[in-house]
């Protein structure tokens, strides 16, 4: 995802020029402002398109133990269903309990991935990228949600390779994680290509 902000000069003038611009080949799904005038002007063009369609979000994450990443899964799989949405989730290893409280709280398809794991490996993550590809296409969701470095990284790439809206959320920098300052670069680099 690009984002594109305006100037605090210009508020949301420019945003609303190139909205109108693009109107025949739009370039945004997504149009956020504070700014109530330029909103009603867009609707009254007729540049918003209400979904009809149920979004499909597949969630990515690394680990399966509890964390914040996972309790943060937790919380907003279940809104979202509850919202109308359709959800899938797919973890990697650890201990388990997230697919134990998953199953108690919602309704979805769940597959574990059993080479997705934080530490880098080279062949288990090459693997892990296969197994990511082929719930994707056998799901086909419409946005992938990714959460932690790893998921971030393979997810991203999956992503693009099949032409996938993707979310990325960070909930910590991990390549400031205690370990050898060489594979903490190699995070950072991860982080910045999925970004």
């Amino acid at each position: 995802m690009n984002a594109v902000y305006d100037s605090e000069l210009t508020k949301t003038t420019g945003l609303y020029e190139r909205i109108v611009h693009e109107k025949r080949n739009p370039q945004a799904d997504v149009f956020w402002n504070s700014e109530i005038i330029r909103t009603v002007q867009l609707k009254q063009k007729n540049l918003f398109t209400k979904i009809s369609k149920i979004m499909k979000i597949l969630f990515i994450i690394t680990q399966s133990e509890i964390g914040g990443a996972q309790r943060f899964l937790l919380e907003f799989a279940p809104y979202l269903a509850n919202k109308g949405y359709q959800i899938s989730i797919a973890a990697g290893g650890g201990d388990g309990e997230l697919f134990e409280k998953l199953e108690s709280s919602i309704k979805c398809p769940i597959y574990k991935i059993k080479n997705l794991v934080r530490s880098l490996n080279p062949i288990r993550d090459f693997l892990a990228l296969i197994s990511i590809l082929k719930v994707i296409k056998r799901e086909k969701p419409d946005v992938l949600f990714l959460q932690s470095t790893k998921a971030g990284f393979l997810g991203s790439i999956a992503g693009k390779l099949l032409q996938k809206r993707v979310l990325y959320r960070i909930g910590g920098w991990s390549f400031r994680d205690p370990r050898s300052w060489w594979m903490n670069k190699i995070i950072f680099w991860m982080e910045k290509i999925s970004a």
